[in-house]
C-alpha cells in the first residue's frame, strides 16, 4: 500500500501489508522500513515472499527474502549470500520486480530484446496496478476505483 499513485517504489509511504482473506483484515508487515517495499512475490508454499526495499539507504532497490510462518508472520528479511557482499554496495543498477519461480526461465535474448523495443502494445485482462488499462472496462474490477 502506498498513500497515493501507481509506482510504489517511488514512495516512501509504500509499505507491504497481508491480508486474511476470510475475514478481510490486513496488517503492515514487520518487515517494512522507512524506506520504500514494493513489488512483492509469494513462493508456491506460501511461505517465503520476496519483495524490492529501498531499506538499504533509500536509493536503489534490492530483493529481500523473509519467511512468513503460517500465522502470517514474517522473519527478519534478508539479501541472499553473495560472493562478494560489498559488491552491491556500489552497484547501481537496480531490480524492482522480483519473482519467485520453480523452474528455469527459457527464452531467447534475440525475441525478447526485439519484443522490448517493438512499439506493439501487449493486452492484459488484469490489470498489474491501477494504471494499467483494463480490458473489458473498470466495472470488472470494482476495487480500481477504491483509492486513498
Amino acid at each position: 500500500m502506498s498513500k497515493y499513485g501507481c509506482f510504489p517504489v517511488y514512495q516512501p509511504s509504500s509499505d507491504l501489508y497481508i491480508m486474511d482473506l476470510k475475514t478481510g483484515d490486513y496488517r503492515k508487515l514487520d518487515i517494512n522500513s522507512e524506506f520504500s517495499e514494493s513489488w512483492h512475490s509469494w513462493s508456491s508454499n506460501s511461505r517465503w515472499i520476496a519483495f524490492s526495499s529501498k531499506k538499504n539507504g533509500g536509493l536503489f532497490t534490492r530483493t529481500y527474502f523473509s519467511h512468513v510462518d503460517e500465522k502470517g508472520n514474517a522473519s527478519k528479511s534478508f539479501i541472499l549470500p553473495q560472493e562478494d557482499p560489498e559488491f552491491y554496495d556500489s552497484f547501481v543498477e537496480t531490480y524492482s520486480v522480483p519473482e519467485l519461480i520453480t523452474g528455469p526461465v527459457r527464452t531467447d535474448y534475440k525475441a525478447l530484446g526485439s519484443i522490448v523495443r517493438s512499439s506493439e502494445s501487449i493486452k492484459v485482462d488484469i490489470p498489474f496496478t491501477t494504471a494499467t488499462p483494463v480490458a473489458g472496462g473498470e466495472e470488472s474490477h470494482p476495487w480500481i476505483n477504491e483509492r486513498e
